[in-house]
């Protein structure tokens, strides 16, 4: 009897063991996700379509870029869900102005809301063109499309520009714990998981299961069926696209996505970020652009502006020359 009391102890005890180890595990896995996703949990609110969006008039800070950048950056969202690039400063908008659409590199992610590109480009127009920031980190392109398509619908602008990454036909990557669920369902491992198990044949089959339960899908269009859905609204409205990139995600890549616009008599420019991996236009604390980097892709879409499309924002033509030629001091 003595016997089988102990080897059920020794059993219990190793089963205990276990089950601390993997509670560590878990623990340490969500402080080290911490430490490199910032926590947008007041900044969020879900959404049937995009996941989540920003909520309006919120904000929150990073504490991410205090290791490598040695600072704490702010983040403010205003009444339309778009970023504050002006400290302190909800704004109401006046055409014409410029939109801008993308994910973390269009948002600004590890930058100060004065060191965007958006707000690089409204110095260089003289503060004449309000460029309203829509960017979402974390958004694929059907997320960035999506949300285009219902800001140009509001706003009814004459330009926007597109910021696209290479990764993003990628499903929807809700790392970010969403507050209306349970408790593990707020924790980031979880729903890194969840991002994680719908790649692969197997890993969408579960999530087919799963989406049919909650009603939610992570499983998006692709980038360029994404465009295909905003080009309606792009015509309707006679919108010009500067879209601007370091790669094309592949379905771009693989699909005349520029033929497109032309069909649809919407004019485009392009601008490919040669120098997004240059090191100097690079933050420390993750592949973003630091303010220098966002400096210069403003000054690259400023010289398409007035050589492609000043009429649409109110310029004079480009051959009576700049206001001003320097690049805005960062």
């Amino acid at each position: 009897m003595s016997l089988d009391t102990s080897w059920w102890m020794q059993q219990s005890r190793r089963v205990l063991v276990n089950l601390a180890t993997v509670v560590l595990i878990f623990l340490a896995a969500e402080l080290t996700l911490g430490l490199f996703i910032p926590d947008f949990r007041e900044t969020i609110i879900p959404d049937d379509v995009v996941y989540f969006r920003y909520k309006p008039d919120s904000g929150t800070k990073d504490y991410t870029t205090l290791m490598a950048d040695q600072r704490v950056v702010s983040y403010a969202i205003g009444h339309y869900g778009e970023r504050i690039v002006r400290a302190g400063e909800a704004r109401e908008y006046e055409p014409p102005y410029i939109l801008s659409f993308g994910d973390s590199t269009c948002f600004g992610h590890g930058v100060e809301g004065d060191e965007t590109y958006e707000y690089f480009l409204e110095e260089l127009l003289d503060g004449r063109v309000p460029v309203i920031n829509f960017g979402v980190s974390g958004y694929n392109g059907f997320q960035s499309a999506m949300i285009a398509k219902e800001q140009v619908e509001r706003f009814k602008p004459r330009l926007i520009l597109m910021q696209w990454d290479p990764n993003d036909d990628d499903p929807m990557f809700p790392v970010q714990p969403d507050k209306n669920v349970g408790l593990l369902g707020q924790t980031r491992v979880e729903r890194l998981f969840y991002y994680l198990m719908s790649y692969g044949y197997l890993g969408k089959s579960a999530m087919a299961k799963i989406d049919r339960t909650t009603g939610r899908s992570m499983i998006t269009p692709t980038t360029f069926d994404a465009l295909r859905l905003l080009v309606p609204s792009l015509r309707r409205h006679q919108v010009a696209v500067i879209a601007l990139y370091d790669f094309l995600p592949r379905s771009l890549k693989d699909n005349d996505w520029q033929e497109i616009l032309r069909k649809n008599d919407i004019p485009l420019a392009t601008h490919e970020m040669t120098y997004y991996r240059d090191k100097d236009y690079l933050l420390d604390s993750s592949v973003h652009l630091n303010a220098a980097g966002n400096a210069r892709v403003a000054e690259e879409l400023y010289k398409i502006i007035r050589e492609r499309f000043a009429d649409r924002v109110g310029l004079p033509p480009a051959d009576t020359g700049p206001e001003t030629g320097e690049q805005p001091a960062v």
